[in-house]
């Protein structure tokens, strides 16, 4: 598993030991592997953890487990308590988009004032599998198809080559300390029900769903950039612009056969359907 971590790092050009690290390490399997496998592979690397107050002293032992197993690896470590209840409350968010907001805001207050160079999340292969389940029920169209990306400018992903049976045998393997939390084995929220409920059944159907859908994921995103190529390259013909203002010609536009794709892919974000898009084609 080490080689097909290294190599996916390799091939994706994600990173190299130049490069400062700062890995977002919950205290679960995945990122406490993710520590090993950089650590053990003479990266540069700083740890990061959130502790989010949401489960009492389950929450301050996962901080203790992190803080424990940097000063044993000697390996620096930020860790910040939030109170996730209150701010969610006041933004009006819920629980879990508040702690998101929350952990990537420090995330990235730290690579400014520190100077690292990537930030590194433990995502692997089966949270792809749940992100483009997530995204199809959601109905976020062919743009959520690519999932998780690998990279998205500062944020690096270098576990998505790896399925959790996997991370769980090397962990064992490797004799590496990690905390389960208690609110992952809940199907109160969406991501967990997929994981509970959907995921087995995909693989009785299809033992290697999980490959399938990383693989679906790799094709989409190579799929949307050619798309995005493709919309630079019509926009002249199809886009007038007024300082900050721009309108599209739909006579223009209606001499593509692909029109409503095209005018979905152009406004879609905006938060119309593709249903709208062909209503307004028409």
């Amino acid at each position: 598993m080490e080689q097909k971590f290294l190599q996916y790092n390799l091939h994706q050009h994600l990173f190299n030991k130049e490069d400062r690290l700062l890995l977002t390490v919950s205290g679960g399997v995945d990122s406490m592997v993710m520590l090993h496998l950089l650590h053990k592979h003479g990266f540069q690397i700083t740890v990061a953890h959130c502790n989010f107050g949401l489960r009492g002293s389950e929450s301050d032992g996962d901080a203790s487990l992190v803080e424990e197993t940097c000063r044993q690896l000697k390996t620096s470590c930020f860790i910040r308590q939030f109170d996730t209840t209150e701010f969610a409350t006041e933004n009006g968010l819920s629980i879990q988009m508040a702690a998101r907001e929350l952990r990537y805001s420090w995330f990235e207050e730290l690579r400014k004032n520190h100077g690292f160079d990537y930030i590194l999340t433990a995502h692997h292969a089966d949270d792809q599998l749940e992100t483009i389940l997530l995204n199809l029920v959601r109905g976020k169209g062919p743009t959520g198809w690519s999932g998780i990306p690998v990279k998205n400018r500062f944020i690096v992903r270098p576990m998505l080559s790896l399925f959790k049976e996997e991370i769980h045998s090397y962990a064992k393997e490797q004799n590496i300390t990690y905390r389960d939390d208690s609110s992952n084995l809940k199907s109160d929220y969406d991501r967990n029900f997929i994981r509970h409920r959907i995921t087995p059944l995909l693989k009785e159907l299809n033992p290697s769903a999980v490959n399938t859908f990383t693989q679906l994921g790799e094709m989409a995103g190579i799929r949307e950039e050619m798309i995005k190529d493709y919309l630079e390259s019509i926009k002249p013909s199809l886009l007038k612009s007024d300082n900050n203002s721009w309108e599209i010609d739909l006579t223009e536009l209606n001499k593509k056969s692909t029109a409503p794709g095209i005018l979905y892919e152009l406004i879609g974000q905006k938060g119309l359907t593709y249903e709208q898009c062909c209503s307004i084609v028409e």
